[in-house]
């Protein structure tokens, strides 16, 4: 991974799963920012042209998002059909990590047919972490 990312978005409805996993990622340093979705409404809104987040504020491009499939509002199945209707090039801007805690093959398959760069079972582990930066930034 060359140095350190811009900005890691996690998205999950459940508070806590948000609060470890952006302690854990703080404490392997490896992003500028790291910014919380509770759907994937918020989550679009914060990726938007990396401009300026919910609250107008400026905003860096995510370069890691880390997608739970099943939330309210807007769950992850819904957030890749709107992303890649808004953005066909997203994949060589970001990279999206599915995080389930289901087994729904169906699912996982369909949120895999939008090319997502992985999907992990919860919970988010360093060395999980790990495992997907290899992956993605590789090369």
């Amino acid at each position: 991974m060359p140095g350190k990312l811009n900005s890691i978005l996690l998205v999950d409805d459940d508070r806590t799963t948000n609060h470890f996993n952006k302690l854990l990622l703080e404490g392997m340093d490896l992003a500028e920012s790291i910014q919380i979705a509770y759907d994937g409404q918020e989550a679009l809104s914060l990726i938007g042209d990396g401009t300026a987040n919910a609250k107008g504020m400026p905003s860096p491009q995510a370069s890691l998002v880390f997608l739970d499939l099943y939330m309210p509002m807007m769950n992850g199945l819904e957030f890749l059909r709107a992303l890649e209707k808004h953005n066909k090039d997203w994949r060589q801007e970001f990279y999206v990590v599915l995080l389930t805690s289901g087994n729904q093959a169906a699912d996982i398959e369909l949120a895999k047919s939008y090319k997502v760069a992985n999907v992990l079972k919860k919970p988010l582990t360093t060395e999980k972490v790990k495992l997907v930066l290899k992956e993605a930034f590789k090369g």
